[in-house]
């Protein structure tokens, strides 16, 4: 009876979890190949002047990236002005590149609008610069994050003069895609600056997905052979798992042993 109440509980736990979980891992989504800039803090304007240039260093342009967003508003009950984006490579030092790319922003816009700007990727990974010139005689707000206890790895300059403040900025892949679709480039980020490859991601994944069920289903079965549900626990069950020799070998270890043996694996990987 026991085990007919556990593999119930089973079916209708994956037939209320699959429909949910299914449309998370297909749904669709933006695909944020950087942000180099931290979106943490306060927000706050960015002033570019009249024939002005910003511009953000220190950004590296992968070959998914064909999408810079950021932000600017436009001076109060005025349309907005039009905007030059240009991102280049490196001009000096031992990333030098070649790698540029010019997209305009039209004139036009109003209030404070976020801007989708088309990229032309590079043909590999380059580092660079992405500059904002405003083409108007007039003064133009750039969406920038202010926080007085962290620095973003780009620095902001404007005609050359640095500001603490951030550019708020993301490189963006140009199709949605779901996390199923890209469930290998995920293993393959997630497994970066770790003493392991990919393979340990999809190990934990699949352990996940089978073990933690799998121990649900144990624990419900002991509790009900406890509770004396089972009314032949052990021709039900065969030999108990774990035996009681293996529960008296762990009784006997003593705790800090435990926490020294994760700590230590703790330590080992990471």
């Amino acid at each position: 009876m026991a085990s007919r109440a556990v593999l119930l509980f089973l079916a209708v736990l994956v037939a209320v979890a699959l429909f949910p979980v299914r449309l998370y891992l297909t749904e669709p989504r933006e695909v944020i190949v950087s942000t180099p800039s931290a979106y943490t803090g306060t927000t706050v304007p960015l002033p570019v002047g009249g024939g002005a240039t910003a511009c953000a260093d220190e950004i590296l342009f992968d070959t998914d990236a064909r999408i810079a967003r950021f932000g600017a508003t436009a001076p109060a009950n005025r349309p907005g002005p039009a905007l030059e984006v240009v991102a280049r490579g490196a001009r000096e030092g031992p990333y030098r590149n070649d790698y540029r790319s010019v997209a305009r922003v039209p004139a036009g816009w109003r209030g404070t609008s976020q801007f989708d700007v088309p990229l032309r990727p590079p043909r590999s990974e380059s580092f660079g610069e992405l500059c904002v010139r405003n083409l108007s005689d007039g003064r133009v707000d750039l969406v920038g994050s202010k926080n007085d206890r962290t620095l973003s790895r780009p620095t902001v300059r404007i005609d050359g003069e640095a500001t603490l403040t951030d550019l708020q900025l993301r490189l963006m892949e140009p199709a949605r895609h779901s996390l199923v679709s890209r469930a290998a480039r995920i293993m393959t980020h997630a497994s970066t600056l770790r003493p392991f490859g990919a393979w340990w991601w999809w190990l934990l994944t699949l352990a996940v997905v089978t073990l933690v069920p799998a121990g649900i289903a144990f624990a419900i079965r002991s509790a009900l052979t406890a509770d004396g549900i089972d009314a032949a626990p052990a021709r039900a069950q065969g030999r108990p798992w774990p035996s009681e020799h293996t529960r008296r070998r762990l009784a006997a270890v003593p705790g800090w042993v435990l926490v020294a043996a994760v700590a230590a694996l703790a330590a080992l990987y990471f």
